[in-house]
């Protein structure tokens, strides 16, 4: 049976890995469409790919309460086609119809929100666990830049995981003149991450908002064990700011 998330999806199929007689390459995950409502209460986001090991195409659509950094109520929407000759742009056609009724509901469009940041897995020059942004886009030095720092940090993920070696939780830390905020600090590693061996910085999303507030999803990439190496899977975290 399939987790309701895409990401305890990787665990259970790691964990089923000696009944698999032939395994995929890696599964890094895309990031499809995203987008913010109107008043920037809620972020939607996509991963799509296939998956590692069964070979199927998968899409998994989530909304996020931006505040309170929080999935709404009947997210993440999950799609596996269990048949390795269906497509991920099959499997993303059904999670969008599946979610069509609640990103309408929370009002999220495609067209609210900017890519201010990005830093692919494919980049060796930039540092993965910190960005610094301006949350528009302009050729004009206007308003003061934001930070965003990643500090990993050993933390245990259970018994299941001590087959895999060191597991991490981490930090993440938002700057702005003169303020310091804690966006997230793991206690603990909850168990729909699987077993988390790092994370990156991927992407920064920014949608301006009436008054001069700005709000931000903050997208990590987090690696758990695969068959042929890592697979990676998106993380989002979601705060409002004043610039």
């Amino acid at each position: 049976m399939m987790s309701a998330t895409r990401i305890s999806r990787c665990f259970i199929t790691v964990l089923a890995g000696l009944l698999i007689s032939q395994a995929s390459a890696a599964d890094l995950a895309e990031l499809g469409s995203t987008g913010f409502s109107d008043d920037g209460a809620y972020f939607a986001f996509e991963q799509y790919g296939i998956q590692d090991g069964s070979g199927f195409p998968y899409s998994s659509i989530t909304i996020v309460d931006v505040k309170s950094d929080s999935w709404v109520a009947g997210t993440p929407i999950d799609v596996v086609l269990d048949e390795e000759s269906s497509s991920p742009n099959q499997a993303r056609a059904r999670a969008q119809q599946q979610a069509s009724a609640l990103l309408s509901q929370y009002g999220v469009k495609s067209s609210n929100g900017v890519l201010v940041a990005h830093n692919p897995v494919s980049e060796l020059s930039a540092d993965p666990k910190n960005v610094i942004f301006r949350p528009v886009k302009t050729t004009m030095e206007i308003g003061p830049p934001i930070e965003v720092q990643l500090d990993a940090f050993e933390l245990s993920a259970g018994s299941d995981c001590t087959v895999f070696g060191t597991t991490y939780g981490f930090r993440l830390l938002l700057s702005t003149p003169g303020q310091v905020k804690i966006l997230h600090e793991d206690t603990r590693i909850p168990s729909s991450r699987g077993c988390p061996l790092d994370y990156r910085i991927d992407q920064v999303y920014a949608h301006r908002l009436p008054g001069g507030a700005v709000a931000l999803a903050i997208m990590l990439v987090m690696n758990t064990p695969g068959f042929e190496g890592p697979d990676g899977n998106y993380l989002a975290f979601t705060t409002e700011v004043a610039w």
